[in-house]
């Protein structure tokens, strides 16, 4: 009997441990996901940190920190924190900068928002406009009521809508009487504020995030420890995933893509080269003078136009821009014959020859020579993208809808681009593919001249070869 209950009480015991451990097992697993449903959150098409983590993951910072971040930042910060933290300082600079008026800033950023029918962009500018001093009823007779409007402003915001969409349509004259009106300098910024629009909206529209609760976030005063000599710690992207299990999706027709042929797109590019600028650009040695520390080697003289110009009539603009483009470049590590053939959607897209000029000398940079350049983007140029591997078709496919529709944009479009990137390369598709948008805009409202020689040469360390 003795040994019986002793047999039966050792099972027993046993069966206690056991349940008793799953038991821990099952509470120490809900406490983990409790941390991780506090630290992220789904809220749009990507997981968003919290507040605290975000800004754990983002880097040390001078001054300022802590403060409730916009929920691109926390959507991107996980998989990019150099430069989401570098896209900050530029959120703040631009909503900030004294080059214009800061209601004529804030209206353009609405304009441009109720364009591309960004409830977050409209939200934001709204509030821009009223800590600038506007009026509600004034915000309000913008929107749907421009007539009362001095002619001058009507000018910049009929302007600005065209070159959010179409800056093809932009002619010479409308771009002239804004400079007789407001100087080359304050045009730059004017050009400079709606491409930056044009770049938020559309991150936005593609992460597909609603107006931060309680309401948009101010600029935020911070600022971040430059990095060392080290240089910015390039991001531990996982792998692909295997081309087996990215699954080819037939793109969406586009009826206007195949109207240009690559021989005609060719001719558009040579006459982009004997293209006269809307406005004068600054030359070397008069941007020198204006040259940010460590922005370009004063040794060896630029000779980008785009550069010229937005950084010698915008010293802080401009360069503020670069500096964000090096800082993605170093922490994505995207490659380069593929980031360049994306961009080359766009400028398609848009029509913008200058900067497709642009891409084909990045593509030269990358590796590829002139044959292997023109194979490429005559393939491009087509209605067929079926030789592409099948998630490079899934991002050209992204950045021609986001180019010419973002409202559009759903969450199949990001489901597709996570299936064949990982969720964190999917993140640097969307931010390059929305960062074109703003390089396009400044080449588009200016038109200009798209130099002979690879004016990257210079400027950029030759890949190995293309990857």
């Amino acid at each position: 009997m003795n040994a019986r209950f002793d047999r039966f009480s050792s099972r027993s015991r046993g069966r206690l441990i056991t349940t008793f451990g799953i038991f821990l097992a099952i509470l120490s697993s809900a406490s983990c996901l409790a941390r991780a449903s506090e630290d992220q959150t789904v809220n749009g098409r990507v997981p968003l940190l919290s507040n605290e983590a975000a800004w754990k993951r983002l880097p040390p910072v001078e001054s300022g920190g802590g403060q409730p971040l916009p929920s691109w930042a926390r959507a991107l910060a996980g998989a990019l924190p150099y430069t989401t933290a570098a896209t900050l300082e530029l959120d703040r600079l631009y909503r900030t900068s004294d080059s214009l008026d800061p209601k004529l800033a804030g209206t353009i950023r609405l304009v441009v928002a109720q364009t591309l029918h960004s409830d977050y962009g409209r939200a934001t500018a709204d509030a821009d406009l009223i800590r600038a001093g506007v009026d509600r009823p004034s915000i309000d007779r913008l929107l749907n009521d421009r007539a009362a409007l001095p002619e001058a402003e009507r000018n910049v915001l009929a302007f600005a809508e065209r070159l959010s969409l179409a800056g093809y349509t932009t002619t010479d004259e409308e771009v002239a009487s804004l400079v007789r009106t407001y100087g080359e300098a304050r045009v730059v910024a004017i050009v400079l504020q709606i491409a930056y629009a044009n770049f938020l909206d559309r991150l936005v529209l593609a992460l597909g995030l609603p107006v931060e609760q309680g309401g948009p976030i101010p600029p935020l005063e911070v600022r971040f420890v430059a990095p060392g000599t080290a240089g910015i710690p390039g991001a531990a992207r996982p792998a692909l995933p295997s081309v087996e299990k990215v699954q080819p999706t037939p793109e969406a027709t586009d009826p206007d893509w195949a109207r240009l042929n690559f021989a005609q797109l060719q001719d558009r590019l040579e006459g982009q080269r004997d293209r006269k600028p809307r406005v004068s650009i600054p030359t070397w040695e008069e941007f020198r003078e204006a040259l940010p520390e460590g922005l370009y080697p004063r040794s060896k003289p630029l000779r980008i136009r785009w550069s010229l110009l937005v950084s010698g009539r915008q010293p802080k603009l401009g360069p503020a821009w670069i500096k964000c483009l090096r800082v993605f470049e170093e922490e994505a590590k995207q490659d380069r014959v593929f980031e360049e053939s994306l961009f080359w959607v766009v400028t398609r897209s848009l029509r913008c020859f200058y900067c497709m000029g642009h891409c084909e000398m990045l593509l030269g940079v990358a590796g590829l020579d002139r044959e292997a350049i023109a194979a490429r983007t005559s393939k491009l140029a087509s209605d067929d993208w079926s030789s592409f591997p099948p998630a490079e078709r899934s991002a050209f496919g992204f950045a021609r809808k986001l180019t010419r529709t973002p409202w559009e944009i759903d969450d199949s479009d990001i489901k597709k681009l996570q299936d064949a990137f990982g969720p964190e390369r999917a993140l640097d598709v969307i931010w390059w593919s929305s960062r074109c948008q703003f390089m396009t805009k400044v080449s588009d409202a200016f038109q200009l001249q798209l130099e002979r020689e690879n004016v990257f040469k210079d400027h950029l360390t030759p890949d190995e070869g293309p990857k």
